[in-house]
């Protein structure tokens, strides 16, 4: 019995260490500013040029418009709730995620991508599909 608990714990600790890792460095940074509607932090953290899709239209932008898309993004979907679905990492310096982003009217699913770019982790994707 003892030895069944210690096997099980041993398992959750290694999974939620696993989970950890696989999260993007800055993904704790995303949430908040999400969560916030903080635009300035969140655009402080995005690629240079960054790819953006708003329910399948989709675009390569700047940096600058980048700015934009996001206030015009949390002037029209004030922020309720933001959540993490899943992380994953396809090589050391590419990390995805999948959250939820909730509003008055409804939701979105957003998929990130987090790219490292000289020694620094930046949002090189974001795709809004409205649930």
């Amino acid at each position: 019995m003892i030895r069944a608990k210690f096997i099980y714990l041993l398992f959750v600790l290694l999974f939620n260490l696993k989970i950890a890792k696989a999260q993007s460095p800055i993904s704790t940074e995303i949430k908040e500013c999400f969560k916030t509607a903080n635009v300035i932090k969140l655009h402080q953290i995005c690629s240079p040029v960054m790819n953006w899709s708003m329910n399948n239209v989709r675009s390569t932008i700047s940096k600058k418009d980048s700015k934009k898309m996001l206030e015009n993004l949390f002037s029209n979907y004030k922020p309720i709730k933001f959540d993490y679905i899943h992380h994953g990492s396809a090589k050391s310096s590419l990390h995805y995620s999948i959250a939820k982003y909730r509003f008055k009217e409804g939701s979105f699913r957003i998929y990130i991508i987090v790219k490292r770019l000289k020694g620094v982790y930046l949002i090189d994707t974001l795709e809004f599909t409205q649930e």
